[in-house]
């Protein structure tokens, strides 16, 4: 797969941790655990290009993303899922959740936002208005930070 949107993520597949020491290195998933993963959750159709880079360069573990107490993607998605009807709410459109934070506090994009969607923050436990947001970043966007943060020695969070 040619990398256009995360090649600083292609560049950097180990970082240095605050602690000093370096990061485990990223681990891809094989194009086909991809196209499983777009027909269980986009209906066959191909995830966003930021989206599939993201997964192939480092979808079964991003030394900047947190994947809580998972071990694969599609854990989160389904636990995910689990707790919006466990807790009534929707979303009304297709989406996948790339990061999980204490269980509760997700980051997904939506998969019909074209090829560089933007990254929405999900607390399943806040207030009915306050619940779901966006970061105002794209994928790339967002990991390009995170990179950048362990580089200068600080926390991701």
């Amino acid at each position: 797969m040619e990398i256009e949107y995360l090649k600083y993520l292609q560049a950097n597949p180990r970082t240095l941790e605050p602690t000093g020491e370096m990061s485990i290195p990223d681990r891809p998933i094989p194009l086909s655990e991809i196209e499983q993963l777009e027909q269980l959750y986009n209906n066959g159709l191909p995830f966003p290009k930021a989206l599939r880079e993201l997964l192939f360069l480092a979808g079964d573990y991003c030394n900047v993303l947190e994947y809580g107490v998972y071990d694969t993607r599609q854990e989160i998605q389904e636990d995910f899922q689990d707790d919006l009807v466990r807790l009534n709410k929707t979303l009304s459109r297709p989406y996948f959740v790339i990061e999980c934070h204490l269980g509760a506090v997700y980051s997904f994009v939506y998969l019909d936002e074209g090829d560089n969607p933007l990254l929405y923050y999900c607390n399943l436990y806040e207030d009915e208005s306050e619940w779901l947001v966006t970061y105002n970043q794209t994928i790339p966007e967002y990991i390009n930070d995170a990179i950048d943060r362990l580089k200068a020695g600080l926390p991701l969070y």
